[in-house]
C-alpha cells in the first residue's frame, strides 16, 4: 500500500503528470524537459527526483547527459 501511495503523491502535480506524458513519446533530457513545461531546471529536477523514488522513471547517463525515460515496471 506504501508504494501505491508514494506513486499516487507522485502524480498528484500537473506538471509531474506531463513530464510522465512527454517521457510516453521519447526519451528525453532534462533540458528538453525544461523547455517543454517552461520551469526552471531546479524545479524539473525535483519532479524527476519524485517520479523515480516512486518507480516512474528511469534514467541512463550518456556523457555528460542525462537521459530520461519511463520505467518498465520491474524493480
Amino acid at each position: 500500500m506504501k508504494e501505491f501511495i508514494k506513486v499516487m503523491k507522485a502524480l498528484s502535480d500537473p506538471n509531474r503528470v506531463k513530464v510522465i506524458k512527454l517521457l510516453q513519446r521519447r526519451v528525453l533530457c532534462v533540458c528538453e524537459i525544461q523547455a517543454a513545461l517552461g520551469l526552471e531546471q531546479s524545479s524539473v529536477s525535483k519532479h524527476l527526483k519524485i517520479l523515480e523514488e516512486a518507480g516512474l522513471i528511469r534514467f541512463s547517463k550518456d556523457g555528460l547527459w542525462v537521459n530520461y525515460h519511463l520505467a518498465d515496471g520491474a524493480k
